[in-house]
């Protein structure tokens, strides 16, 4: 019966990781086509958005791919924006605030959430 029970959780296991891997390889699909939409504005800027998003997060989360969806709308809307989502000036943003972490430095990532990830 033991053996049974093992055998049946393997089998569960392999399954989910299976899945799991299914779901990020399509996560990782969408977000090169959305990333492919952001590169046909052809800015320099934005050019320097998607590769440090690229860079960033090169399997993403579905929260990451949910906030590039928004990022994409915003940037298309008007591509001047895309400089204030890279990392080099999130990153001088959180320099700004002259608070040093008790970890060490603190690198900023591309994006449209909060200086302080």
């Amino acid at each position: 019966m033991l053996k049974v029970l093992v055998v049946i959780a393997a089998i569960a296991l392999t399954a989910f990781m299976v899945v799991g891997q299914s779901e990020q390889a399509e996560r990782t699909a969408q977000q090169g086509m959305l990333l492919e939409r952001l590169e046909a504005l052809n800015t320099p800027q934005v050019s320097l958005l998607v590769d440090e998003w690229r860079e960033a997060y090169p399997s993403p989360s579905a929260e990451r791919l949910t906030e590039l969806r928004v990022l994409v709308q915003r940037v298309s809307a008007d591509p001047r924006l895309a400089e204030q989502y890279t990392a080099s000036a999130r990153q001088r943003k959180f320099d700004a605030l002259g608070v040093e972490s008790p970890f060490g430095s603190v690198k900023a990532s591309p994006g449209i959430g909060p200086v302080s990830q």
